[in-house]
């Protein structure tokens, strides 16, 4: 990642514990949150706010990491195919050459030489 990623994921992250850390000043109330099966102490609502915001911090790292594992997966398989793709070219190639005429240097050097010598015998 580049200084300027670096710098902007910073400044968000920065931003984002600085609008949390107003709201819970600003919103002193106490509250209690009702899951389903499970019922909270009353708690600031700052502290749910930043509970929330490192819940969701974690889940994206979690999907981060996983997302990563995939394509480094991907990468591999990929890598493990070029390799056998080679292989097979390498089998193949041998085989062409033999039935090809070769365009070297050398043979079209020798042919003009044997021309030059024809014109000055004339």
């Amino acid at each position: 990642m580049n200084f300027l990623a670096k710098l902007k994921t910073m400044l968000m992250i920065v931003a984002v514990l600085i609008v949390t850390y107003l709201f819970s000043l600003f919103n002193p109330t106490q509250i209690p949150v009702d899951f389903y099966f499970y019922e909270t102490a009353p708690m600031s609502v700052g502290v749910f706010g930043v509970l929330a915001s490192f819940f969701g911090a974690l889940i994206m790292l979690l999907v981060f990491i996983f997302d990563i594992a995939k394509v480094n997966l991907r990468e591999r398989k990929l890598r493990k195919e070029i390799r056998k793709l080679k292989k097979q070219l390498e089998i193949y190639e041998p085989q062409q050459t033999e039935t090809e005429p070769s365009n070297d240097v050398t043979n079209t050097s020798v042919e003009e030489e044997d021309t030059d010598t024809d014109e000055t015998s004339d």
